[in-house]
């Protein structure tokens, strides 16, 4: 299985596709950011992590690949500072977790151009997947840019084996 994750400050999301592309399951981590010590907002991506590889240990398989969507360039230093933080603690977390897992960071553009997903904005992400996926529908954005972003980046393992 290939575990997507769309790493946000606010609401982090994830997403279980089988080798097949089929979705297993989405979720979110609803972080708290008035809370100015980062451990609890750790310990919950490390909970919630831990809860998908229990998932897959139930299902019998494996999670083979981790990707988390690389950090973008905010509107201000600061912020671009702070998602980059973010992101790299979160693959620190999935790296303890799922250690045996080839683990890696893959930008928007590349994942989008992987999916052959033409145009800015969150739109066209979400009509993607929902015609991949119909029970998608009704999900948060961050489910559906992790669900696309582990579909992606299963493609782009297979053209690289």
């Amino acid at each position: 299985m290939i575990l997507g994750i769309d790493a946000a400050q606010g609401v982090t999301g994830w997403a279980l596709l089988t080798d097949e592309e089929r979705l297993v399951t989405t979720g979110t981590i609803v972080i708290d950011r008035n809370d100015e010590d980062r451990r609890h907002a750790f310990g919950a991506v490390r909970d919630e992590l831990i809860g998908v590889l229990h998932t897959a240990d139930a299902a019998d398989v494996d999670v083979v690949g981790v990707f988390v969507e690389a950090p973008y360039a905010g509107p201000s230093r600061k912020v671009t500072v702070d998602h980059a933080r973010w992101v790299g603690n979160v693959e620190a977390i999935a790296w303890r977790v799922f250690g045996h897992a080839l683990i890696e960071v893959i930008a928007p553009r590349e994942w989008r151009q992987l999916l052959g997903i033409a145009g800015p904005g969150k739109e066209p992400v979400r009509r993607w997947a929902e015609g991949q996926w119909p029970e998608i529908a009704g999900r948060t954005q961050d489910e559906i840019d992790a669900a696309a972003l582990a579909c992606a980046a299963l493609r782009k393992v297979e053209v690289v084996a």
